[in-house]
C-alpha cells in the first residue's frame, strides 16, 4: 500500500500516513529508519509483527510487558506501556520511551521490583533507545 510522508523543513520525517499514493520508501535511510521502524518494515516488505519481534527494542520491551501482564505488575507496566502502545514512531516517542525506561530503572534500583534477569533486559533495552534517540537527535 502506499504511503504517504510528511517531512519538516529539515527534511526530517514527522508522519506518515497510508493512501493511494506514490511515496517511494526506497529513499528511507539513517536516522529516519531507526526513529520509524514501521516505515522501515514497509520499505523492507516485512512483516510487522514478525519485525517488531526482531526489533532490538520492541521485541524485548514486548517480552517484559507480557511478563509483567502475567504476573500483574502495574507500576513497571505504567512506565512503558504509554509509549510502547502509541509506537514508538518519531523522536518524541522514543524519547517518551527512553524516559520510561529510564525512572523505571531509578525506581528499581536497590528494591526487588523487578528480578535480576529483567533488570538486564532493562539495561541492554535503556543502552538501545539511547543510542535510537542520540541516531535520531544527529540525523
Amino acid at each position: 500500500m502506499p504511503v504517504g510522508i510528511a517531512r519538516d523543513s529539515d527534511g526530517r520525517i514527522t508522519g506518515y500516513f497510508l493512501y493511494e499514493g506514490d511515496a517511494d520508501l526506497a529513499t528511507l535511510s539513517g536516522s529516519d529508519r531507526e526513529l520509524w521502524p514501521a516505515l522501515a518494515w514497509m520499505a523492507d516488505g516485512l512483516d510487522p509483527g514478525d519485525a517488531a519481534a526482531r526489533h532490538p527494542v520492541l521485541g524485548p520491551c514486548g517480552a517484559l510487558i507480557e511478563r509483567w501482564c502475567e504476573r500483574r505488575a502495574l507500576f513497571p507496566l505504567a512506565q512503558l506501556l504509554p509509549a510502547y502502545v502509541q509506537g514508538p514512531q518519531g523522536l518524541s516517542a522514543w524519547k517518551s520511551l527512553l524516559a520510561g525506561l529510564e525512572h523505571l530503572e531509578r525506581v528499581a534500583a536497590g528494591t526487588q521490583l523487578l528480578p535480576d534477569d529483567e533488570r538486564e533486559m532493562l539495561s541492554q533495552l535503556l543502552h538501545e533507545t539511547k543510542r535510537i534517540v542520540r541516531t535520531g537527535e544527529e540525523g
